[in-house]
């Protein structure tokens, strides 16, 4: 978990929900790793400085453009690809956001 730089406080901030097909074995530990990797979490710090883990499948990401976003994301796919597993995304989107409203009942400082 991190916090955004100050240079990164102005920039959009950018949230996909995404499926994977199931697959043997399950790329899904390491496709999680490869989107971390580009920028994106599974952690939202709230204003209360605890960090809300998102629903499955839901990640959160700053990035200069919703292109780049989609970039980062798409590029986890071969990244994961290239480890040998076999990589499904069945359906996804992603969208720029302003504001947010979340709870979870996995919470971290």
């Amino acid at each position: 978990m991190r916090d955004a730089p100050a240079s990164e406080e102005a920039m959009p901030k950018f949230l996909v929900s995404y499926d994977l097909r199931s697959t043997d074995p399950d790329p899904h530990g390491e496709f999680l790793d490869q989107v971390e990797s580009a920028g994106w979490t599974v952690w939202k710090l709230a204003p209360n400085g605890l960090y809300y883990h998102l629903p499955n499948t839901t990640l959160t990401g700053v990035f200069r453009d919703i292109d780049t976003a989609r970039s980062a994301f798409q590029s986890a796919w071969g990244k994961t690809k290239s480890k040998g597993y076999k990589v499904i995304v069945e359906k996804w989107i992603i969208v720029e956001y302003n504001a947010a409203t979340y709870n979870s009942d996995d919470r971290e400082d």
